[in-house]
């Protein structure tokens, strides 16, 4: 069980830092096609999104999979910040970042796999 959930959380973190990169090196274009609303719509939505795949795939309980879900952007936000990959002029911005992040992978998790983690738990004990 334990290995599934390592690979998991691996996955999910090279896809978060994937993206990272990749919207690093394409910034203009995307400042210019989208505005401050829907740029942050988008983003929370592809964290929710990641946060919903990992969840379902991650093995335990309920809560020990939100917590590990929950957990993943602000420990991969503080690495960077103690790796060095911050903006000199915010110190500290994107650990708080990576907290709205974490805020947002729970409320997926709660809201959305929530009813599904009830539902297969039901349909597993039925059959």
């Amino acid at each position: 069980m334990w290995r599934r959930n390592v690979i998991v959380l691996c996955t999910a973190a090279l896809v978060i830092v994937a993206l990272t990169f990749l919207v690093h090196f394409i910034r203009e274009p995307l400042h210019r096609s989208f505005d401050s609303a829907q740029w942050l719509a988008a983003v929370f939505f592809v964290f929710g999104c990641i946060a919903v795949g990992s969840f379902l795939n991650l093995r335990g309980r309920f809560w020990i999979r939100m917590v590990l879900v929950a957990f993943l952007p602000p420990f991969l936000s503080l690495l960077a910040e103690i790796v060095g990959y911050s903006d000199p002029d915010y110190p500290g911005l994107g650990f708080m970042v990576g907290v709205v992040l974490g805020v947002v992978s729970f409320l997926a998790c709660v809201l959305i796999c929530g009813p599904i983690y009830v539902w297969r738990k039901h349909k597993r004990e039925a059959t």
